[in-house]
């Protein structure tokens, strides 16, 4: 029941209180932890841990909860963690640097980067596929036939299957917002024709979570642009501070999923109080990753809990930080 929620909450709150506040937190770190307890929904009983990396107007710090420190669980800043869905910004980064040496343009129709044998009759621009217009599902709909091993799901649908679903399936919703990982895996073939490769992880990983029980991490082979990278939390956050100024030109498309909800090259961005805010999020292999930075400040938010079965209402409430 909600009252008892509430109450486990503010019990939480009231005894670890001291532990939560022992180290020197500065005022703008204590408001995030105390938004992350209060209004965002998490499930403190079910994840390990949590790490806040941040960026606001030359304050730089990072932030390591332990919500159980009876055991011995970790997580390492400079291990990798499955960042999922996230993959797509690094995907698009790699993408637009082609576009801007003059390699491929937006308007490009990606059949043109496809054998003859498995194109579409529909031109599909690259530009449609970064912004999820391009009306194809979210996984192809021939992936059933190749699925043969839960753990990997993916290892065994080849690059050929994926043309062959491409070459049949009518785009009959193209022009309008439909989020789809087969986009990225398209968009993977096509950086791997300009000799560009998924970055292979390198290093020891932090161990992901469910339902409060270690899971072994996914291997998505042909998907692993859309959704299978791996980097350190440090890593991750480095890259989102390198890239950052170069989406701030980036065009936004509506995307009819809720008011002020607009697609990019790779992310998400919503509008309110004036603000333009870049918003990534993932829940997978036993991962929950919110990042978010605005395009014009120098405002930026890692958070990392290493229990997948927590997406919350992260965004909603560390928002305050990006006004």
């Amino acid at each position: 029941m909600p009252w008892k929620r509430l109450i486990y909450c503010g019990f939480l709150l009231f005894f670890s209180g001291t532990s939560m506040f022992a180290q020197a937190y500065s005022r703008l770190e204590k408001k995030l932890i105390r938004s992350i307890y209060k209004e965002s929904g998490l499930r403190v009983d079910k994840v390990p841990n949590l790490a806040i990396l941040y960026a606001r107007d030359g304050q730089e710090g990072q932030i390591q909860l332990d919500f159980h420190p009876g055991d011995s669980t970790v997580l390492d800043l400079d291990k990798l963690v499955s960042i999922g869905d996230l993959s797509q910004f690094w995907t698009a980064q790699q993408i637009m640097a082609l576009v801007k040496d003059g390699q491929i343009k937006l308007s490009d129709d990606i059949n043109s980067y496809l054998p003859s044998n498995y194109q579409n009759p529909t031109t599909t621009s690259i530009e449609s596929l970064l912004i999820h217009y391009s009306g194809l599902p979210k996984i192809p709909t021939n992936f059933g036939a190749y699925e043969k091993d839960p753990v990997h799901p993916y290892r065994f649908y080849p690059d050929t299957a994926l043309l062959e679903f491409f070459h049949s399936f009518s785009l009959l919703q193209a022009g309008q917002y439909k989020y789809s990982t087969v986009d990225y895996a398209l968009l993977q073939y096509l950086l791997a024709q300009k000799g560009i490769h998924p970055p292979k992880a390198q290093g020891k990983s932090n161990q992901g979570y469910k339902e409060g029980h270690p899971i072994a991490p996914i291997s998505y082979y042909q998907f692993t642009c859309a959704k299978g990278l791996q980097m350190t939390p440090n890593q991750l956050f480095n890259y989102l501070q390198a890239q950052k100024d170069e989406t701030g030109s980036y065009p936004i498309f509506a995307t009819g999923l809720q008011k002020n909800t607009y697609s990019s090259y790779g992310f998400h961005v919503t509008k309110f109080h004036k603000n333009e805010v870049a918003i990534l999020k993932s829940a997978t292999n036993g991962f929950t990753l919110l990042a978010a930075f605005d395009r014009h400040k120098n405002r930026t938010l890692l958070i990392i809990a290493d229990a997948q079965d927590y997406t919350g209402y992260l965004f909603a409430a560390t928002s305050w930080f990006f006004r």
